[in-house]
């Protein structure tokens, strides 16, 4: 597998760690209510189990994302 490297300036870069930094606080916010939103699931009849599914698709996502930019980061990190 061929991975392209990319070149950034100083306003691009700090961008990309700002991109970086905005997936880590949505991640963070995202787990916090995560739990009261589980609760509610398990306590109110009228959740449904495509609504927990909603939740781990939103985690997966940010996840995903997060872990793409971390590892495009490393990789360039010599260059």
């Amino acid at each position: 597998m061929e991975e392209n490297i990319y070149y950034l300036d100083v306003v691009g870069y700090n961008d990309y760690l700002q991109r970086i930094s905005a997936l880590e606080e949505e991640l963070k916010s995202f787990l916090a209510t995560r739990s009261t939103e589980a609760k509610d699931i398990l306590l109110d009849e009228h959740y449904s189990s495509a609504t927990s599914c909603d939740l781990v698709r939103r985690e997966k996502l940010i996840l995903d994302n997060l872990q793409d930019l971390q590892k495009k980061k490393r990789s360039n990190k010599n260059y």
